[in-house]
């Protein structure tokens, strides 16, 4: 079976690549985005800059300040100060790592690594992260960030070298056999398609 754009259609379908707990765990995972990360309104991040009471660089804190009175969901301790510390790759609970490798193949099967819903996927992927980060501590949660990022990196590039072997000129977006994805979003390799 060869799958193109996932659509109402063939969404079922699509989905039938990956196990009953896979399944099970990526509900669980869009439904943990939709309501426990909270409701962020971007264009209060530009407040402090708009109106700094000091006159001068908002401290990470003061800045942390400023936007919890305004935005009730903010998170505390993802700014970063004047000079700061490149954030460090940490280890993540592995509840993380699992999720986060979740999301990224369930979007990657619904559109091949294109752009089609991919602003669907970072939504989803960033308020994901959003709840992740309340799971830490508060002077932990830059690296945590940075962490999960480089979680979903991985998983990404992962993928699409595996695709790019299987599919030699295979390019982000163009449709791929379900008998290749299901092995790759399962968490493996390649499969062997020679004759």
């Amino acid at each position: 079976m060869r799958i193109g754009s996932v659509g109402t259609d063939n969404y079922q379908d699509m989905l039938k690549i990956f196990s009953d707990s896979q399944r099970q765990r990526i509900a669980g995972l869009r439904e943990r985005s939709r309501t426990e990360a909270g409701k962020w309104e971007s264009s209060l991040a530009s407040f402090p800059l708009a109106r700094n009471p000091f006159g001068r660089h908002l401290t990470p804190a003061e800045h942390d300040d400023i936007m919890s009175s305004v935005d009730p969901n903010w998170l505390r301790g993802m700014v970063m100060g004047e000079n700061p510390t490149p954030p460090r790759e940490i280890a993540l609970p592995e509840h993380m790592v699992q999720g986060v490798q979740d999301l990224v193949r369930f979007h990657f099967s619904q559109n091949f690594g294109g752009s089609r819903n991919s602003v669907q996927f970072g939504d989803e992927f960033g308020m994901l992260s959003r709840s992740f980060m309340r799971e830490f501590a508060e002077q932990d949660r830059l690296n945590a960030s940075y962490s999960v990022s480089m979680t979903w990196r991985r998983e990404i590039d992962r993928i699409s070298n595996a695709v790019r072997d299987a599919v030699p000129g295979w390019t982000w977006g163009q449709p791929v056999s379900s008998n290749i994805l299901q092995s790759i979003l399962n968490g493996g390799g390649t499969v062997d398609t020679t004759a």
